[in-house]
Order: structure tokens, then C-alpha cells, then sequence
């Protein structure tokens, strides 16, 4: 292979740029510790803050209910009680909707019920209605063709 020279208006970063993404503890500052269970005991991440609290140092940021240097002790505090109280309170939201959905629910069905015994009941009267009427007529009918037969002989 011939080689290349470099010139010196030419910089070596523009041509060799290279960027390697690798999965690993060792990439991670010495400061966050790594146990059995992997770094920050597979409970947190590994951080760092630019404020002055911390001075720009890294330390494992815990998930909620954990801490601890390394996140491997489980704790109980005013802030994991209070987010456990939201979520009961979001429970109770929607066990309030589904009430509500089925109070809706169930207004619809006895609507469409009282509906169809509404049309059951207008179709028997107008069929009681019609038979009495086609009854009359046809009585009336019987009388003038009687009436009629009888003027006839």
C-alpha cells in the first residue's frame, strides 16, 4: 500500500475522524460505584452536575424509592409516599370515569328498551285500532248490502 503524505496546511483531524460507541463499566467515571448487580446496582445512572452543590462531580443519580453512594438500599421517604398517594389518587379518577361510563351505559340500554316497548305498544294499538275500524266497516258494509238485498226482491 503507498502511503500518503500529510501536508502541513492539511490537518490530520479532517481526515481521520472516527467515532466508537462501546457499551461498558469502564467508561463510565471511576467516582460511580459498580456492584454485583452492575453500575449504581442497576438502579440509577450514572451522572455528573456542573452546579456548585457537587463541583462537577459524578455520583449515581437513584431511581425513586432507592439510594444510597449506590443506589443498592431501598428507602421509604416523604417524596416516594406522596408519589405512591398520586397514584392512588389517579386510581380513584378512573374508577370515577368508569362509574360514569357505565351509568351512560346503562341510561342508553333502558332508553332503547323503554323505545322498543313504546313501538310495540303503538303497533298493537294501531293493529287494535285497525280491526276494530275494518270490523265496523265491514259490519256496515254487511248492513247496506242486506239493506239492499232486501229492497231488491
Amino acid at each position: 500500500h503507498p502511503y500518503r503524505l500529510v501536508s502541513a496546511s492539511e490537518s490530520v483531524f479532517q481526515r481521520c475522524a472516527y467515532e466508537i460507541n462501546v457499551q461498558s463499566y469502564h467508561g463510565c467515571p471511576q467516582e460511580c460505584p459498580i456492584t454485583v448487580n452492575g453500575l449504581c446496582d442497576g438502579h440509577g445512572l450514572c451522572m455528573m452536575e456542573l452546579n456548585d452543590a457537587t463541583h462537577g462531580t459524578p455520583h449515581c443519580y437513584c431511581n425513586t424509592g432507592r439510594g444510597g453512594n449506590d443506589c443498592s438500599e431501598k428507602v421509604h421517604d416523604k417524596h416516594t409516599s406522596s408519589a405512591d398517594s398520586d397514584e392512588g389518587s389517579g386510581t380513584g379518577v378512573q374508577i370515577a370515569f368508569l362509574v360514569i361510563l357505565l351509568l351512560i351505559f346503562f341510561a342508553l340500554v333502558g332508553s332503547i328498551v323503554y323505545m322498543t316497548l313504546q313501538v310495540m305498544r303503538y303497533r298493537k294499538e294501531t293493529t287494535e285500532t285497525y280491526t276494530a275500524f275494518n270490523a265496523m266497516n265491514t259490519e256496515e258494509i254487511e248492513l247496506h248490502a242486506g239493506a239492499s238485498r232486501e229492497t231488491s226482491f
